[in-house]
């Protein structure tokens, strides 16, 4: 017998990144990299999702290391995010669902793929 079951949801289109408020976040952890932490989109994305608190990681580089996804999973398990949103291409995602996993923080994990 095989089981196949998705709890992902999916929004897009217009006026998606605004669904970011519905989450109810309070303590937004945002791993990026650098291009969307200085040309304003990661703050965009961060005031949208109206957290009280956000952190942000944009050190993401291509293909991140295991130091990199390290040094994440620090900043991240000191943070104690409840939403964790992940900006950019797959090294993005990629660094963010590890930091996630090796961190054992309990965060709810928003991906926005570019």
């Amino acid at each position: 017998m095989t089981h196949f079951c998705c709890k992902t949801r999916i929004v897009s289109g217009r006026g998606a990144i605004e669904a970011l408020k519905t989450l109810g976040a309070r303590r937004l952890f945002l791993v990026t990299d650098p291009f969307f932490a200085q040309n304003g989109v990661a703050e965009r994305v961060a005031r949208q999702a109206g957290a009280e608190q956000v952190e942000v990681f944009s050190q993401v580089a291509p293909d991140p290391d295991v130091a990199l996804a390290a040094a994440g999973t620090a900043k991240g398990k000191a943070f104690q995010p409840d939403v964790l949103v992940a900006l950019g291409g797959g090294s993005a995602m990629d660094c963010a669902k590890a930091m996630l996993f090796f961190s054992g923080v309990d965060a709810r994990l928003v991906a926005i793929p570019t």
